[in-house]
């Protein structure tokens, strides 16, 4: 649907803007679970898919799962009637990668982190859990390749890749394998 979607993009008439609209309507969507955020370019081009996918964009560069789950549910209805809810709300695992992204770069990049670090990183975003949940997330994470590493139950550590723990989303196999 991606190739499609790109292909009628591109040979989409410039004038023809609501068409545009409605092709990146689906496009991008597609594309953010991909790893690839539209440029800023692209959304002023597009005011109304602007004020839609901005919060989501600016949520998942930040790591900030509570803004991007107000947006979800600010934009809930909207997005059901447009077809992508489904695909927007798997995208916070995006957003949870930026995260412990930022956890991982907040320990000097290192390659024994903390079970417990991960955990309070999730509750300062609004996500109270446990730390047995916080566990899963990571297990998770790692599962479906955004992070490499693996997890020591005994001792309550996540050990990282030493290179490359965060591998590039782009790089990563589609995500549509693992649904």
């Amino acid at each position: 649907a991606e190739q499609e979607l790109t292909l009628a993009f591109y040979n989409c008439h410039t004038q023809a803007h609501r068409n545009q609209e409605r092709i990146l309507t689906c496009l991008i969507p597609l594309r953010i679970l991909r790893g690839h955020l539209p440029s800023k370019v692209l959304m002023e081009r597009f005011p109304v898919l602007d004020e839609l996918f901005s919060p989501f964009i600016a949520a998942i560069r930040t790591g900030d799962i509570a803004t991007y789950d107000a947006a979800l549910d600010r934009w809930e209805r909207r997005l059901v009637e447009l077809n992508v809810w489904i695909t927007i709300e798997k995208a916070r695992e995006l957003c949870i990668r930026g995260l412990f992204r930022r956890v991982w770069v907040a320990c000097d990049k290192s390659t024994r982190i903390s079970v417990s670090m991960f955990h309070c990183s999730l509750r300062l975003s609004a996500n109270d859990m446990s730390v047995d949940e916080a566990e899963c997330f990571v297990a998770n994470m790692i599962f479906k390749g955004y992070m490499r590493g693996y997890i020591s139950h005994e001792k309550q550590m996540v050990v990282l890749a030493t290179s490359n723990a965060f591998p590039r989303l782009a790089d990563r196999q589609t995500p549509f394998v693992l649904l």
